[in-house]
């Protein structure tokens, strides 16, 4: 009787443990790092940028990086902000855009056009009831509009 009792708590425990998911959402702008970064592979002259990092849940680590740019974006000039996020084989990507920047420049004028992405592993991620997720894509897939993070907010499996 006690090895029944017990295996039925145990089942109970496993089923309670299932069902408990915690939200998460991309990253705050203000939130993300950016250090120098070499990308060994690429060669000279598009191997230089920046690793960008975020804090996120349960001491992990939102993480990207860009190469061939000398801005980390994250000046105010681009005002970067969250326009799309996807899942993709468990991982979140978060991607951010801005206001691309034209520079007056010899020989040719610069063009700066922000962009950052962030990718961070979750177990079971999945959309969060009322969000504005469709699928595995939440935003504006290759655009710059900006959208409200709450409504890319995902649940996973601590």
């Amino acid at each position: 009787m006690t090895i029944k009792v017990l295996f039925a708590g145990i089942a109970l425990l496993t089923a309670a443990n299932i069902a408990h998911a915690e939200m998460a959402t991309c990253p705050a702008v203000s939130s993300i790092k950016a250090t120098p970064y070499t990308d060994p592979d690429l060669p000279p002259d598009f191997n230089q940028g920046f690793k960008y990092e975020a804090p996120g849940p349960g001491g992990q680590m939102w993480e990207g990086q860009s190469t061939a740019t000398s801005e980390t974006y994250l000046e105010s000039k681009y005002n970067l902000m969250l326009v799309s996020a996807e899942m993709i084989h468990g991982k979140i990507l978060c991607s951010y855009g801005g206001t691309t920047q034209r520079e007056n420049a010899e020989p040719v004028n610069n063009v700066s056009k922000p962009y950052v992405q962030l990718g961070l592993r979750f177990n079971n991620p999945k959309a969060a009831t009322g969000t504005a997720w469709n699928g595995t894509s939440c935003g504006n897939q290759g655009g710059a509009v900006p959208i409200d993070a709450s409504q890319c907010t995902f649940e996973y499996q601590p």
